[in-house]
């Protein structure tokens, strides 16, 4: 018997702060744990000094367990914004995988939060038959104002390309949900709403692509 174990992929998480989605995923897997899930992200460490494992331990339940995985990019020097999200997804991918076998290979969805982890959770998702949750804070399409450059262009591709592939598209609200199915073309029973991703409704939307956890804080059967 074990609870619901997932990986959360993030290029945000504190002590590296951006934006607020630093703060809804802390807050995010904070909760889950006291839920009683055993939740694993991946993201990309503030500095060198930042790469490792940090273990935050037992929830308040006593089963919910939450690991911090921070990591670098393997590739040094950049021109592009492009080129930095995807080779540090190929850094995402590997410690990822080396989880899931560490494990056994139990771990019951990937949730990818924003564009640039879709690549990974895509990678993720094809070889090793893991289900894939999008989390969408903000889109291109609200960042660059409707922008019609190449590299807008390119990370709406690559959000589309997510949209399409993931069991879910988990939003914080009902105007982001109408934004992705006038903007995006996402079906909307594809789309779920986590009020500012409250981590109950999330374990809800969990459970509901893996089919195997009803409540919170109840073991798999």
């Amino acid at each position: 018997m074990r609870m619901l174990r997932i990986l959360l992929l993030t290029w945000e998480y504190p002590p590296r702060i951006v934006g607020e989605l630093a703060f809804a995923v802390r807050d995010l897997s904070e909760g889950l744990r006291k839920l009683g899930v055993e939740t694993i992200i991946v993201t990309l460490a503030d500095s060198p000094v930042a790469l490792g494992v940090e273990d935050k331990g037992i929830g308040n339940s006593g089963i919910g367990s939450l690991q911090i995985i921070r990591v670098g990019n393997p590739v040094g020097t950049h021109i592009h914004i492009l080129t930095w999200a995807m080779t540090l997804m190929t850094e995402f991918e590997r410690v990822s995988a080396e989880v899931y076998y560490r494990l056994n290979g139990n771990i019951d969805l990937v949730d990818a939060h924003e564009w640039l982890c879709v690549t990974a959770a895509l990678n993720l998702k094809d070889s090793l038959n893991l289900p894939f949750v999008f989390s969408i804070h903000s889109t291109e399409a609200q960042r660059s104002l409707g922008s019609k450059g190449p590299l807008s262009q390119a990370i709406k591709s690559i959000e589309a390309i997510g949209f399409g592939e993931a069991s879910r598209v988990i939003v914080g609200s009902q105007e982001k949900k109408i934004h992705l199915i006038s903007d995006y073309g996402v079906p909307p029973e594809k789309i779920d709403i986590a009020d500012a991703f409250r981590a109950e409704e999330v374990f809800r939307i969990y459970a509901s692509v893996t089919g195997n956890i009803k409540e919170p804080g109840l073991p798999r059967g």
